[in-house]
């Protein structure tokens, strides 16, 4: 028997690639191609990678190389190009000075007065920062603070949190008017 007919690679699916990604997590998301040779069966492919590429930072990729030979040494190649995400690099916030506040603010004024700060990632376009604030503290008298943490992830989980302290006067106490007796003229 002659065989000039080279095997034929159909490749796999590749499954949804964590951010930064070990090799151990890029072979799993690949399904093994499947191969048919018209005089053999069994064959399996084997890969080698190319170097990851991209520009530093975001998008990466392998050019997964898949090979098979059937035993009359009919070989046959496919490339498979394989994309995910390698970001390391954390958002970057810049905080927007506060406003002032009047004595005894409510919270809608407390809300005016912090301004979202801007919020710049290299891989993840459009993020906005979420908050938690602190509970009012401060001596017993009226000058009382609040310190809202602003915190930011990216899609690839690095985190950057920032913090402002706000002060202002909580002042619920009426003065105390002392009325001494007149002076007898």
């Amino acid at each position: 028997i002659v065989d000039t007919v080279a095997p034929v690679i159909t490749l796999g699916a590749i499954e949804v690639i964590p951010c930064n990604p070990t090799q151990a997590q890029i072979d799993s998301a690949i399904t093994a191609p499947t191969v048919t040779d018209n005089c053999m069966t069994g064959l399996i492919a084997s890969f080698v990678d190319a170097p990851e590429s991209g520009a530093p930072g975001c998008n990466r990729s392998i050019i997964r190389t898949w090979s098979v030979s059937d035993s009359c040494g009919n070989t046959t190649t496919a490339i498979q190009t394989i994309n995910f995400t390698r970001d390391t690099v954390a958002p970057v916030m810049t905080l927007v000075a506060t406003g002032n506040l009047p004595c005894n603010p409510t919270q809608a004024q407390i809300d005016a007065a912090f301004t979202a700060p801007a919020v710049n990632d290299n891989c993840s376009p459009g993020l906005s920062a979420s908050y938690t604030d602190s509970p009012e503290s401060g001596d017993p008298g009226c000058i009382r603070t609040i310190t809202r943490t602003w915190s930011v992830t990216d899609a690839c989980g690095n985190l950057t949190t920032a913090s402002q302290t706000i002060t202002f006067n909580r002042d619920t106490e009426p003065p105390v008017i002392t009325i001494t007796p007149a002076a007898a003229l």
